[in-house]
């Protein structure tokens, strides 16, 4: 408890008890009239002092928000600089005109509750306009299901009455239901508004006034009006440039009509993101502008997510800026148009880095997108009715694929027949995955390259392959180097899957689970210059075996080969293995933890019984493992530590 005697600090200027449990501040606080900041930021403090209005020189006053809230007659704090918030009431003490002797706060102004402003006149009060030290204002009224006309008419006047000064920078307005843009939402009233957002604006049909804000670089609209072309058409009518200076729009959850806006004619539009656009049925960016190469010269992400209605999607040229390109979750997309890359001397995409094409399921072939000499990662999935993928795209050269390409994900294609062809000569790559490809039978030689090449897959350090319930076989040539530089592998739910090639030396990973391999792969054997003997050295320091029902015995492949690295061995689910090299172990010299669960036709020969464990060993678990029962129960497994 702060004692009463701190009244008398009647010079005291800083005052910091923050984190001290202190759930009531005593009343004596409020002579401290020289107090020029107050930090009471603790979760248990339950309220400030009544009188704490009093505090006319106080400019810093750092505390919850809940007890900011509370503050009543907050207008004695004329020196105030910062309020995060203020919810207005119809009480005495906590009503709009509260915020008009605040002519000094800084930064950002959130205002609730308008719903409980009842005219223009009062809203003007509270003014707004003289707050020029303001970055950021947010307004928003509640939720009120019984709107009627006549609240509807003071929500617009409320509005009109809440004019903020024109340096304010940043500008949010929510669940606003009138359907008239304030008359000082002009480029003359807000010439310095560089941030614009509305949300749940629904019946605000004419935004026309925006598009002539000066410097207005960001613009989101969420859950409000209809969007259209004609949107801007009162302004655009007179103005050669709309948006001059916007660099990203963001349009979520709305209705727009079929003829939507032509983003492309926006000079400095950088950043696009729309999502859950409904009814739109097609979207034409240059369908309305007539100089071709000014179309999105400076656009660098293009974000489509969620546009269930939309069929068609249709550029033209190229894109000399874009590095970000997501397209997901459009059901009925049927076409993805771009101008032929046979017709022009540009690449569409010369500097893209990420691709995504995800859940497009009636989407029947790729665009071409010309070489993607930028392109980092790529991801394609959810295409159930794509069935064939050619990366080979015009301008690809015929030693050059996907030349930066470091990331690839394909998952979810069901009618895709064969992988595509030459991965393992992308330069570059590092992280594969393929998942989910029911039809594919076999990973064959074209997966690798179509030529006959020794070294593949040269950089790629993660492999996941899982999903692949039709694929019956791996095709590798003996003899050839793959996947060199592989850390990581997982191979998950293969079930008709027997063989696997052999693995690099690199490998510290290994995952199988649910695979139907009837033996453990090998580790490559390297030959020993000067030596004339082959020999194997491995980095794997993890291997867990889990549900692979075709597996009898472990004695073959991996465990029969020095595994002086490896830390981690788990093994369970396999209902048909019978043989565990446990003897072989006394060799793992890094070996650590042991895991073998629910194995129950395990067998244990007299040799393995007095095989020993490693110095390193730390943790060993049995359950459910046949005869390897006993060196858990009544015979402890012998160890050299």
């Amino acid at each position: 408890m702060l004692p009463i005697s701190v009244g008398e600090l009647v010079h005291l200027r800083y005052l910091d008890i923050s984190y001290n449990f202190i759930r009531k501040l005593p009343e004596s606080l409020c002579k401290l009239y020289n107090l020029q900041t107050l930090k009471a930021h603790s979760k248990s403090l339950i309220s400030l002092p009544e009188d704490i209005s009093q505090l006319i020189n106080l400019r810093n006053l750092d505390v919850e928000n809940k007890i900011v809230v509370k503050i009543k007659m907050i207008r004695g704090l004329t020196s105030l600089q910062k309020l995060s918030e203020f919810q207005v009431r119809k009480e005495v003490g906590f009503k709009i005109t509260e915020l008009s002797g605040l002519k000094q706060l800084h930064g950002k102004l959130k205002v609730t509750n308008l719903e409980n402003v009842e005219s223009k006149e009062e809203a003007e009060k509270a003014q707004m306009k003289n707050k020029e030290y303001l970055d950021a204002l947010e307004l928003e009224w509640g939720f009120d299901p019984k709107l009627d006309d006549n609240k509807l008419v003071v929500m617009e006047n409320v509005l009109e009455g809440l004019q903020p000064h024109e340096s304010l920078k940043r500008l949010k307005i929510r669940r606003y239901c009138g359907a008239r843009s304030p008359s000082w939402m002009k480029k003359e009233e807000l010439s310095n508004l560089e941030r614009l957002e509305l949300s749940n604006c629904e019946s605000w049909k004419d935004i026309s006034c925006t598009a002539l804000l000066p410097h207005l670089k960001v613009f989101h609209i969420e859950s409000s009006m209809w969007f259209s072309k004609s949107c801007f058409e009162v302004c655009g009518s007179r103005e050669s440039k709309l948006f001059p200076m916007l660099e990203e729009l963001q349009l979520t959850n709305m209705n727009a009509s079929e003829e939507f806006l032509n983003l492309g004619q926006f000079p400095c539009l950088r950043v696009v993101r729309m999502t859950k656009i409904k009814l739109l049925k097609h979207i034409d960016f240059a369908a309305s502008c007539g100089i071709e190469n000014s179309l999105f010269p400076m656009l660098e992400e293009l974000e489509l997510m969620h546009m269930h209605a939309l069929e068609e999607f249709s550029f033209l040229r190229h894109f000399p800026r874009l590095k970000f390109l997501r397209m997901k979750e459009m059901r009925l997309l049927k076409h993805i148009g771009f101008a032929s890359v046979h017709a022009t001397e540009n690449d569409p995409f010369p500097v893209l880095e990420v691709l995504e094409l995800m859940d497009l399921p009636v989407l029947e072939k790729l665009p071409d997108l010309g070489s993607l000499p930028c392109l980092k990662s790529l991801c394609m999935c959810g295409m159930s009715m794509l069935k064939h993928i050619d990366f080979s795209f015009y301008g690809a050269t015929k030693n050059i694929l996907l030349p930066r390409v470091e990331t690839l994900v394909l998952r979810d294609l069901e009618a895709l027949e064969e992988l595509p062809n030459n991965l393992g000569r992308v330069p570059c790559l590092k992280v594969l995955n393929i998942l989910k490809i029911s039809a594919v039978k076999q990973i064959g030689h074209g997966f690798f390259s179509t030529e006959a090449i020794s070294k593949c897959f040269l950089s790629l350090e993660r492999l996941w392959i899982g999903g692949m319930s039709a694929c019956e076989g791996w095709c590798w040539i003996d003899g050839s180097e793959l996947f060199p530089s592989l850390q990581r592998l997982f191979i998950t739910e293969c079930p008709k899957l027997e063989r696997l090639p052999p693995l690099p030396p690199s490998l510290t990973h290994l995952t199988l689970e649910k695979v139907g391999s009837t033996e453990l792969p090998s580790l490559r054997e390297l030959e020993t210059n000067g030596s004339g003997y082959n020999q194997t050295t491995s980095s794997l320091s993890y291997l867990r075996i889990s549900e692979c029902n075709n597996l009898a015995s472990l004695e073959e492949g991996l465990l029969s080969q020095n595994l002086s690295d490896i830390e981690a061995i788990h093994v369970e689910g396999c209902n048909e293995l019978m043989r565990m090299p446990l003897k072989r172990f006394e060799n793992f010299t890094s070996l650590k933890e042991l895991q073998i669960k629910a194995c129950p036709k395990l067998s244990l020969t007299q040799e393995e019984e007095a095989a020993l464990l490693p110095p390193s060993f730390k943790v060993f678990i049995l359950n459910d493992c046949g005869d390897l029962n006993r060196l858990w129960l009544g015979h402890p497994y012998r160890s050299t530590f």
